[in-house]
């Protein structure tokens, strides 16, 4: 007879089912925190910690760039992006998307890699908002988040910030009521 281990869906399990970058860490600055595909992330108990200048492991969630997970003095810490505004709620593939049209339009117009700051970044999401690829990959990544809050609950910054004794999830997922969508891409 095969045993079978239930693994619950706590919060370091998601943490852990999260993709890491290629080399699975960052560099842990105390004062800036860490840099998780070009985006800079940060918690204030990085400011205190013992393993500043050294490299700690790092997650990233691909549904919502604005957080990342730092392995720090032990624990699992999650980190905010700085330009929170620019990424929250954007995907993986959607930012990956704007990046594309960034790099596109300075070719068009034959600019030199011109860095990429928060005023500039501001005003080029308002112009790329119409395209077409950008908002087909949204309604995409939105077909998921039905699925992904029937399973591990809505999550917003306040259940983020709670303790695991204050989160509620219920134990039982009616795998009938799921909408059937096509494989995410």
């Amino acid at each position: 007879m095969r045993t079978h281990r239930l693994i619950p869906y706590s919060e370091e399990f998601l943490i852990l089912t999260c993709p890491t970058t290629r080399t699975n860490y960052a560099k842990l600055d105390a004062a800036c925190g860490v840099v998780v595909n070009g985006f800079r992330y940060y918690h204030p108990l990085m400011r205190f910690s013992k393993e500043a200048g050294k490299p700690v492991k790092v997650r990233y969630e691909p549904f919502d760039m604005s957080r990342a997970y730092a392995f720090v003095d032990g624990q699992w810490l999650t980190c905010a992006e700085d330009a929170l505004l620019q990424v929250q709620g954007r995907s993986e593939r959607e930012w990956g998307l704007i990046l594309d049209e960034w790099r596109e339009q300075q070719r068009v117009h034959q600019r030199k890699r011109v860095g990429i700051d928060s005023a500039r970044l501001a005003a080029f999401l308002e112009d790329l908002l119409t395209e077409e690829a950008l908002l087909s990959q949204q309604q995409r990544d939105l077909e998921g988040v039905a699925i992904r809050e029937a399973i591990v609950g809505p999550t917003n910054r306040a259940s983020l910030e709670a303790s695991d004794s204050d989160l509620e999830m219920d134990d039982e997922l009616d795998l009938t009521t799921l909408p059937t969508l096509e494989e995410y891409r």
